[in-house]
């Protein structure tokens, strides 16, 4: 039916795109050449940014394989191309985007952070879709969630300089905490549990991730009903890694205050010892 088997539905800065270059290894998994989709939160809209993005992104994977020359495949080349024909972000494009043939038994999917903030009409939007597809979620620690998207926002609004003061700390922070519903565990859980039920979500700590990449992978990988790859080149690779940039204490603390009601829910939904885990 060209759509996926899987969603990873968050969180950002969680180590998505990690997760995304190591399954795309695995040979009974195949993840689309465009990381982050984001259509059951854009559909029918005209996103420029987002647009082009996914050019971008496909005309590179189409660049790749035109180097090979001869043995370039051309049918990739044409999906890719199919893949940007279309203007918006629609059923049609989406279902496009999984058109690449797959043998029996390869589980197609999409990874979008941004899946757990969405409402609960794109929820049960993306339910009737999918049916009872399954659902990976990585949580981290919201403290340190936070704090990760704060010093992405600064190396990408300073480059290679840093904040000068408190007050430009302070400014990027509230232009962050706009988008509340990131990284909103207490929320996104509920919600996505509601619909395609509690079995069918598979909840795994970051820190877990980080401590025993090849342990959370098999997790991942039975929960899909795949083979259990041996080796990954990605394995321990850091994806996206951000700058370990010293957040001023005024800021930390107005943090700590903001994200406390998350981790309250995380460990009684989840529990004390899973919670130090996300770390």
């Amino acid at each position: 039916m060209n759509l996926p088997d899987f969603l990873c539905i968050g969180a950002q800065k969680a180590g998505t795109s990690w997760l995304y270059k190591v399954l795309q290894e695995h040979p009974q998994i195949f993840m689309p050449p465009i990381k982050e989709l984001h259509f059951f939160d854009r559909i029918g809209t005209d996103d420029l940014k987002l647009r082009h993005r996914h050019h971008q992104l496909a005309r590179k994977a189409a660049t790749r394989e035109e180097r090979k020359g001869d043995a370039a495949d051309r049918n990739l080349i044409r999906y890719l191309e199919r893949v940007v024909a279309h203007d918006k972000v629609s059923l049609d494009w989406y279902r496009e985007a999984f058109s690449w043939p797959v043998a029996e038994g390869v589980r197609k999917g999409d990874i979008t952070p941004g899946y757990l903030e969405i409402s609960e009409a794109e929820v049960a939007y993306a339910r009737d879709l999918l049916g009872a597809a399954k659902l990976v979620l990585i949580v981290r620690r919201p403290l340190d969630r936070e704090l990760s998207q704060i010093r992405m926002l600064a190396q990408r609004d300073y480059g290679t300089k840093v904040p000068t003061n408190d007050g430009e700390w302070m400014r990027l922070y509230k232009r962050m905490r706009k988008h509340e519903d990131r990284g909103a565990y207490s929320q996104g859980i509920p919600r996505w549990q509601s619909h395609f039920g509690k079995e069918n979500l598979l909840i795994l700590p970051y820190g877990e991730m980080r401590a025993d990449p090849r342990g959370f992978l098999a997790k991942i990988e039975d929960f899909l009903g795949i083979e259990r790859l041996e080796t990954y080149e990605y394995l321990t690779a850091e994806v996206h890694a951000t700058q370990k940039l010293e957040i001023p204490e005024k800021v930390v603390a107005r943090a700590i205050r903001k994200t406390a009601e998350e981790d309250a829910y995380l460990k009684s939904a989840l529990g004390e010892a899973f919670f130090e885990r996300t770390r």
